[in-house]
């Protein structure tokens, strides 16, 4: 989950980035336009060239501060979103994991049942034992139970 919040953190600084690239590249062309239109020659008609008109100063301001804070705002929200969500699972699975341990007789007593089968195992490999060292005894000729 830690990974995740790195990685949602990391694309709003790659978005930021970019946002500020656009605009500086925005600036530039502005820039070369009109320097381009102050160098042309002069125009026989009457009227002056159209300049471009450009935004008051208080909302090119207002622009600039607020569109970054609110692409960082929006992505913080998604991360909160996705992290509550990712709890909410987790506190679903606990819950499934609880309701699987409170009837879990069956798993115990299916425990209790394979604990006595290798218990039943082991005595009957120690019976087998037991049974070939009588064996052995009658092949060396020593009777047993005299």
């Amino acid at each position: 989950m830690l990974n995740m919040i790195i990685w949602i953190f990391s694309i709003a600084a790659i978005l930021l980035v970019l946002y500020y690239l656009g605009y500086l590249l925005i600036s530039i062309v502005r820039k070369s336009f009109k320097s381009s239109a102050s160098k042309q020659s002069p125009q026989i008609v009457a009227k002056p060239p159209v300049p471009l008109e450009e935004p008051p100063a208080a909302t090119t301001h207002h622009i600039k501060i607020s569109m970054p804070y609110f692409i960082f705002s929006i992505i913080i929200a998604l991360s909160f979103c996705f992290i509550i969500y990712q709890e909410w699972q987790i506190q679903t699975l606990s819950k499934k994991i609880q309701r699987i341990e409170s009837t879990s007789t069956q798993f115990d007593l299916e425990y209790k049942i394979n604990s006595l089968e290798s218990e039943l195992s082991d005595l009957d490999s120690r019976i087998d034992t037991c049974e070939s060292d009588i064996d052995d005894l009658k092949n060396y000729g020593y009777e047993v139970g005299r």
